[in-house]
């Protein structure tokens, strides 16, 4: 569940806080598949799992929808898809109409290079790979405004240089509208923290997500400014048997790059409209009903 406290009172007996599930929409085509061992397993069946009320649409529903339709979501869930798709030609809807829906995401982003819903099938635990997404959902459909989740999983992308002189293998042109993204193809298998407090790593473990046969398959190269890095992936250090990570940290020769990023939401811009009670409400117009009756009173007078 996700706490929404909307307003701000100047009488705090007016207001109460908000609790329910965050409106999550899930885009329906970047979700891993149905699988013979574990069934349906993806970031929408996690999103229900946290508590979510969960809508997922179709490519030509996504096409359809309005600004408006979008911005009533607390949170947009763009999956791994299974690591089914290499091309990302499942997202060309989603790069189509980001005129859209890229303006209402003012809420919390997080973006992962995992391919975490193939492997609960052989690498990671069912539970390494739910908490990963579990961790990131709740962030994005955290705070005010609407957030954003990505996963990766195995998709490339049109090859492009960015601005700062690094060729990153390819480029997340979906998200344009936020700044330059670019990925290196790279296949990190142990994860290194470097925000272990923050948010979207609320759960998951450095061990648990490491050593899954490539953990990642690609890492963070250029991203906007106003993305910090989350978590590290370093490629050159082999795993061993038992799982556990052999350094903390890369060393010169063993350099490590981002594999997740995140970027807090941005405050509300406008006036603050309070959430009241029934109570409150009743109270609020009794006193707008005597204020009402003394000026009333004055102007006879």
């Amino acid at each position: 569940m996700v706490n929404k406290i909307f307003g701000a009172c100047a009488l705090a007996f007016f207001c109460v806080g908000v609790s329910k599930a965050a409106d999550v929409l899930v885009y329906g085509p970047s979700l891993a598949p149905s699988n013979e061992a574990k069934g349906v397993v993806n970031e929408a069946t996690v999103a229900e799992d946290e508590g979510h009320d969960v809508t997922v649409v179709d490519e030509g529903t996504w096409s359809s929808m309005s600004t408006g339709q979008f911005a009533s979501y607390d949170a947009i869930v763009i999956g791994d898809a299974g690591c089914d798709f290499s091309d990302g030609e499942d997202l060309d809807a989603v790069n189509a109409n980001k005129g859209t829906w890229s303006p209402v995401v003012t809420g919390n982003i997080v973006m992962n290079t995992f391919d975490a819903f193939l492997h609960i099938f052989g690498g990671a635990t069912e539970a390494e790979a739910t908490g990963l997404a579990a961790a990131g959902i709740n962030y994005a459909a955290s705070g005010p405004g609407t957030g954003l989740y990505y996963s990766n999983g195995c998709r490339a992308f049109d090859t492009g240089d960015d601005d700062k002189g690094t060729p990153p293998d390819f480029s997340l042109e979906f998200m344009s509208l936020f700044g330059f993204f670019g990925l290196a193809r790279n296949s990190p298998d142990n994860i290194i923290f470097i925000e272990p407090e923050h948010p979207a790593l609320d759960g998951p473990t450095e061990e648990g997500l490491s050593c899954w046969g490539s953990s990642t398959h690609g890492q963070w190269v250029d991203f906007p400014d106003d993305f910090e890095v989350v978590a590290d992936g370093d490629e050159e250090i082999e795993c061993k048997d038992d799982k556990a990570i052999q350094a903390s940290k890369g060393s010169d020769d063993t350099p490590t790059l981002p594999v997740i990023i995140a970027r807090d939401g941005r405050p509300v811009v406008g006036p603050i409209i309070p959430t009241l009670s029934p109570i409150g409400l009743g109270l609020l117009g009794l006193v707008l009903a005597v204020f009402g009756g003394m000026v009333a009173r004055r102007r006879l007078r």
